[in-house]
């Protein structure tokens, strides 16, 4: 994922070649490893165990979005896709990272055929299925609010049972349109 990556700017420039910024990363890795720890891990997990879930999460993620496929292998132009998708978005990468986290501790075993489901989603921004989660007027916002509904879109899009919490973040037709394509 680190192609996809631009280490020196706040935020990206509009005729980047890049997706993600280090800050945007950042955040989608605080939240990744919020996930609570066992009783066998009291002392949490190693900086170096860290890097390792972390680089092989975001491989997996890298590989299952193909939007980001694309723009790896130059067959799509990275100033397009952000015209064109969310999946490049600060709120998207936070909310797969939330979800990484849950779904480490839930399925440990299988991650990585629950994250290849990520493939399935469409990104595009004339998905109405985003307006309401993480789109208002057509724009992206980044809140609170967009990132739990964007976490609970993702979540039920892995086949992870929602919280009540997230079933409303999601809102009534939002979430009938995802229990109805899940």
């Amino acid at each position: 994922m680190i192609w996809l990556l631009d280490k020196d700017a706040v935020s990206i420039p509009a005729r980047s070649s890049k997706l993600f910024t280090l800050a945007a990363l950042y955040d989608a890795n605080s939240e990744l490893f919020r996930w609570p720890r066992s009783e066998k891990d009291e002392d949490g997990i190693t900086v170096n165990e860290m890097v390792e879930i972390g680089v092989d999460f975001w491989n997996t993620v890298a590989t299952s979005v193909p939007d980001w496929v694309r723009v790896k292998n130059e067959h799509l132009r990275a100033i397009e896709l952000r015209q064109e998708s969310i999946c490049s978005h600060t709120v998207v990468l936070r909310a797969i990272g939330a979800t990484g986290a849950e779904l480490l501790k839930v399925d440990p075993e299988n991650w990585k055929e629950r994250l290849n489901l990520l493939q399935a989603i469409n990104w595009s921004k004339q998905n109405r299925d985003w307006e309401g989660v993480c789109m208002v007027a057509n724009s992206v916002v980044s809140n609170r609010q967009a990132r739990a509904a964007t976490k609970a879109y993702i979540k039920n899009k892995l086949g992870l049972s929602l919280s009540e919490a997230e079933t409303r973040a999601l809102g009534p037709t939002v979430g009938a349109r995802a229990e109805a394509a899940a």
